[in-house]
């Protein structure tokens, strides 16, 4: 094998005959010292469980022969090859009268993806489509979620379970958007809390419907994608001083001081928002989410200084002034849960549509860098003048900053991605999953973020 194209350090499964070669250094001035024989990487408990770790995604590539194609075929407990090699994709082809050898390099990010899709919907999504995380608690977030992700893993069977579910359980009476939140009241009866809705939620779940008429081409999905676009506009965007503005729910425009959550933003679908609702001006809705996410990360809120993160929340006064959202408390003014999953829709934006806009504002956000070279990490959370009140990591976070990485500095996204993101992930007999398999957030961002580093978040509308 030639070092220029797999250097020495990968995990490279062969059969015997080539074992020695590429182990000893009578051929390779440095050998491969992660060569394993095929047979034993499921076999020989030293190589599965203290080189392999019993993780398929720890191989990198395999040296196929027709003896080890053949060997597949008929044993069922070569598992980790088995797996590795149905996420692999041919790179080379070597062509003998009598012995063919292919090389192939495993794709882990695309096995990632469905292994872990595959783990959630299990472990997740109830029979009847409803998202529960383990304290059995349901929103309209973690429905959005699984309806976006259904769509972009081409799983028509849970879409539809989940949407079924959504729209039963979650639907407002009186407009086509959904309560935020499903829960058991003291009678011990089921049902919303309120009536208050979750814009994100609404949105995603627009997205995800377009998506799926796209994919699937059923016209239903098209027309109640069409009827949540119009009451979104109508019931959770404000016009302030002449301008729209995308509120955080149907109550906020109601408020004098009119809440606001940039992590809500996704300007992305309002490109594809303005193809199916003509009737009203979703690329404003592009300019006015920019300008407040531009203004509501450099604003002080209070403090003395910001270090140009985003806020969990914000508000706009009448006047068109960025203010804290003080009936929220002062923690909502924080880079917190909600508002690092502005990096990754700005992200998208730009990976779709090459905006600008987004590229200039996630240039902004070099306070995320600073702390990558400085301390080898990125806590949490941290107030808006830069202090980490939260003195620990999360899987998620990693997954939703990936994106500012990802456009800014694509070599320190494969360093954040490769420690942080993929070297959190673990499969056992039962589940695939990031750090904590209980924790229903981290599963969600920590798939979006793997996705959106490998380029697998497809825009279906413009697809063919």
């Amino acid at each position: 094998m030639d070092k220029k194209n797999i250097s020495n350090d990968k995990m490279v499964i062969i059969t015997n005959y080539s074992y020695v070669d590429l182990k000893g250094n009578h051929v390779n001035t440095t050998p491969y010292k992660n060569v394993q024989w095929y047979w034993k990487i499921d076999k020989d408990p030293e190589i599965k469980n203290l080189i392999l770790y019993n993780q398929w995604i720890n191989i990198d590539y395999i040296i196929l022969t027709t003896q080890m194609m053949y060997d597949m075929d008929i044993n069922n407990d070569l598992i980790l090859l088995k797996t590795a090699f149905s996420y692999s994709d041919e790179i080379k082809k070597f062509n003998d009268s009598d012995y063919n050898v292919f090389v192939y390099k495993v794709n882990k990010e695309k096995g990632i993806l469905n292994e872990s899709w595959q783990s959630y919907k299990t472990n997740f999504i109830t029979a009847v489509g409803k998202v529960i995380d383990p304290n059995n608690f349901t929103t309209s977030e973690g429905q959005s979620y699984a309806l976006l992700r259904a769509a972009w893993m081409d799983d028509k069977e849970i879409f539809d379970k989940t949407l079924n579910w959504t729209n039963k359980n979650l639907k407002l009476k009186n407009n086509n958007l959904f309560a935020w939140s499903w829960i058991q009241h003291s009678d011990g009866k089921w049902g919303t809390r309120d009536n208050g809705t979750a814009t994100d939620a609404d949105q995603d779940i627009a997205l995800a419907l377009l998506f799926a008429y796209k994919k699937w081409d059923n016209p239903t999905y098209l027309k109640q994608a069409k009827e949540i676009i119009k009451d979104i506009w109508n019931y959770e965007v404000a016009e302030i001083q002449g301008k729209n503005y995308l509120t955080a729910g149907n109550w906020a425009p109601t408020k004098k001081d009119i809440a606001i959550n940039p992590s809500y933003f996704s300007p992305y679908a309002y490109r594809i928002f303005a193809e199916v609702d003509p009737s009203h001006n979703w690329m404003e809705l592009v300019d006015t989410s920019y300008d407040i996410l531009f203004r509501s990360s450099k604003s002080l809120l209070g403090h003395n200084k910001s270090i140009g993160l985003p806020p969990d929340w914000c508000a706009i006064n009448p006047y068109g002034k960025i203010i804290l959202a003080e009936h929220l408390g002062d923690f909502s003014r924080d880079y917190s849960y909600d508002a690092i999953r502005v990096a990754w829709r700005v992200a998208l934006d730009y990976q779709w549509n090459k905006e600008p806009r987004a590229k200039k504002y996630l240039e902004s956000l070099d306070f995320l860098n600073k702390e990558w070279q400085e301390k080898g990490q990125i806590f949490a959370s941290y107030s808006h003048d830069g202090n980490n009140w939260e003195n620990y990591e999360s899987t998620a976070s990693y997954g939703t900053n990936l994106g500012y990485f990802i456009v800014v500095d694509p070599e320190t996204a494969k360093e954040v991605y490769e420690e942080k993101i993929l070297g959190k992930y673990f499969e056992d007999e039962e589940k695939s999953y990031w750090n904590d398999p209980n924790n229903y957030y981290e599963q969600n961002w920590a798939w979006f973020g793997t996705a959106l580093y490998a380029d697998k978040l497809p825009n279906l509308w413009t697809q063919e």
